[in-house]
């Protein structure tokens, strides 16, 4: 990958990470942790997208929806 390609992707991921931090707060993180290693079910982009904005913050699905 094109060193500028990567760059992209991880400034995106920080913003992403700061932009769930100050809106849902640490525990936003903890729930998707816990979320992720409980639920073992087989999902679509869209019920993935359901499942984190109804399980962990909408802030959360943001990531996989507007990316």
């Amino acid at each position: 990958m094109d060193p500028r390609n990567y760059g992209w992707y991880q400034c995106r991921l920080h913003i992403a990470g700061k932009n769930i931090y100050n809106k849902g707060g640490e525990e936003t993180f903890i729930k998707l942790w816990k979320g992720l290693l409980t639920n073992h079910d087989k999902m679509t982009d869209e019920q993935f997208a359901s499942f984190l904005n109804t399980k962990v913050h909408y802030e959360v699905a943001v990531v996989l929806t507007d990316w």
